[in-house]
């Protein structure tokens, strides 16, 4: 049996941090920033307003679930990529929701 305890972690996201990032990469038009899995932790919905006030156009999503929640949520006004997981409810389902199916598992 072992001693080990563990402790809880927080982590505090820097939005400022990410748009500032952003950012640097150059024309924000022209980019096609990757938030998939809940923006890696970072929040998908809270960044992707960061992403869009910061002149994010499109967004790529790991499903399309994803991209509805982005959609509900007003913030993909333009246009959202799966990158995969369409497969799950089908491309008339990705494309009805205004999802590019992108690539990946179809």
């Amino acid at each position: 049996m072992s001693d080990c305890t563990f402790s809880p972690s927080l982590c505090h996201i820097d939005l400022g941090a990410i748009r500032r990032n952003f950012g640097r990469m150059g024309q924000a038009h022209a980019l096609m920033p990757v938030i998939k899995s809940d923006a890696y932790g970072h929040g998908l919905v809270p960044v992707a307003r960061v992403l869009s006030d910061a002149g994010a156009r499109r967004f790529a999503v790991g499903t399309v679930s994803e991209a509805m929640a982005l959609r509900d949520a007003g913030v993909a006004a333009g246009h959202c990529a799966a990158a995969g997981g369409a497969y799950r409810c089908g491309l008339a389902g990705s494309r009805h929701a205004g999802v590019d199916p992108g690539g990946g598992q179809l």
